[in-house]
């Protein structure tokens, strides 16, 4: 799906990711509509994997079960639905549950509790989805909980796979610098050659080495290109040279949606990379005050910053 906005702004980029679309052009840039078409038409679903084990997504809207099902098989696993608490531990192979804060009838915190105890699977993640003002309910109920995370309700869905993959990769290494950091701004890409009109994407996450861009017409990879962003509420802009060094098609890859992933070239000016570290520690800030917690000790350190 493919959302047109008045103007490439933040806000209105949120609320048209919140629904569920894969890219957007401005009202202004129609012609750029051609080669997202086709990017969407190319692709497809993302396939899961034969005899794969499974997410559950239990909540009792059935719009919004759809909504993070489709961002959850990013992640190559088959999904199961559930829309009470008893529903939930009817599965096998069950590998991260996916819970509304409000599941019937005892609620996802309750839900998630009666499950470890049940299967002893305490190791099995589980994000809980709800309102800001369930999250102050619950804040002190979720400490000491393991391998939990809460995702708020309007929120970029496609965020809910970085989540995930926090969790899911908890013990895995990183040989990043720093950590990718959820971002959602317009950004605009410009190729080296010129020979193609400026692209409106979105900033997926970012780190101090690299950005990657929602898109459903990503650049090939190699591709020498300039970025424009800006990070936060009243933050620098930037224009950061970089490279195309990975991309996604639409229906073409686990973990990520749509685009390509940059790479940030060493030769950027002083004055640029000093706003990208000011920006990147400004977001990081801001980040660790929302209420997103990733609880328990393995997971909550993948978001501390280098």
């Amino acid at each position: 799906m493919i959302g047109v906005v008045r103007a490439p702004r933040r806000e209105a980029l949120h609320a048209a990711f919140a629904l569920g679309v894969d890219d957007y052009v401005p009202e202004d840039a129609l012609f750029a509509l051609g080669p997202k078409l086709h990017g969407l038409l190319r692709g497809g679903a993302v396939p899961p994997r034969a005899h794969a084990a499974c997410v559950v997504v239990a909540d009792p809207r059935r719009d919004r079960r759809a909504q993070l099902a489709r961002q959850v098989r990013r992640l190559g696993l088959d999904v199961h639905f559930a829309d009470n608490h008893l529903d939930v531990g009817a599965r096998a192979g069950v590998r991260l549950v996916v819970a509304a804060a409000d599941l019937p009838s005892v609620g996802a915190l309750e839900c998630m509790r009666a499950y470890r105890r049940r299967t002893g699977r305490t190791d099995t993640p589980w994000i809980i989805v709800g309102e800001l003002r369930e999250h102050a309910r619950m804040r002190s109920q979720l400490i000491g909980e393991p391998d939990v995370a809460w995702f708020p309700v309007g929120d970029d869905p496609a965020q809910i796979v970085s989540v995930a993959n926090r969790l899911l990769r908890r013990d895995a290494p990183s040989l990043r610098r720093s950590a990718r950091l959820p971002l959602l701004a317009p950004a605009l890409v410009e190729l080296e050659e010129g020979s193609a009109a400026p692209l409106w994407s979105c900033t997926y996450n970012l780190s101090l080495g690299g950005v990657f861009l929602r898109t459903l017409a990503p650049p090939a990879v190699g591709t020498s290109l300039s970025v424009s962003f800006v990070v936060g509420d009243g933050g620098d802009a930037l224009t950061l040279p970089g490279c195309a060094v990975w991309r996604v098609e639409h229906g073409g890859g686990v973990g990520h949606p749509p685009g390509v992933g940059v790479r940030f070239e060493e030769s950027i000016p002083e004055s640029m990379r000093d706003a990208l570290h000011r920006g990147y520690a400004q977001l990081s800030k801001s980040q660790l005050e929302e209420p997103m917690p990733v609880s328990g000790d393995r997971a909550a350190t993948q978001g501390a910053m280098p």
